[in-house]
Formats: C-alpha cells, structure tokens, sequence
C-alpha cells in the first residue's frame, strides 16, 4: 500500500474498496427489505421480530457511521469521494 500511496494510486485503491463495502451494504439493505415487505404479510413470531429490530439499529448506525465516515475522509485525504445516500431500514412492530 505504501508503494500505491507514493505512485499515485492510493485514490483509486480506495475509491474501488470503498464502493465494494458499499455494494456490500446495499445487498444487505435488500435482504433487510425483502424481510420487512414479507414480515408485514405473515404472521412472525414475536422473538424474531425482537431479533430483526435489534439487527436493524446496528444496521441503521453502521449505515450511518459508514456515511460519516466517508465524509470525513474527503475532507482529510482529499479523495472527492461523495458519501452515499443512505437508505435506513425500518423497524417492525411488534403487535399485528
């Protein structure tokens, strides 16, 4: 990596890895959906509803922490990376 930093390819390096966890993270985001759409049409037993909220939070805080994250590395390494938009799962609840 030092060698990439002084040839000039660190940007590229990090711009490419940085789109990967975020292709990553959109996938997870898909799941999350899928579950939510189908969770609102049959009935889920109380604890996984339970579980699926508590993934959520954590998602959600990555998500966001993932956001700053990028932000704040444009601002000190100066890679022009915009942030992504976020998309937040949404909780379920728990009475039908």
């Amino acid at each position: 990596m030092e060698s990439d930093i002084r040839a000039g390819r660190f940007d590229v390096y990090l711009r490419t890895y940085l789109n990967e966890l975020w292709l990553i993270n959109s996938h997870y985001y898909e799941f999350v959906e899928q579950f939510y759409e189908i969770a609102e049409k049959v009935e889920i037993p109380p604890e996984a509803i339970d579980q699926y909220n508590r993934f959520v939070i954590e998602y959600n805080a990555f998500a966001q922490d993932f956001r700053d994250n990028i932000s704040e590395l444009t601002k000190v390494a100066r890679t022009e990376i915009e942030p992504p938009s976020v998309k937040f799962a949404k909780e379920l609840s728990v009475a039908k």
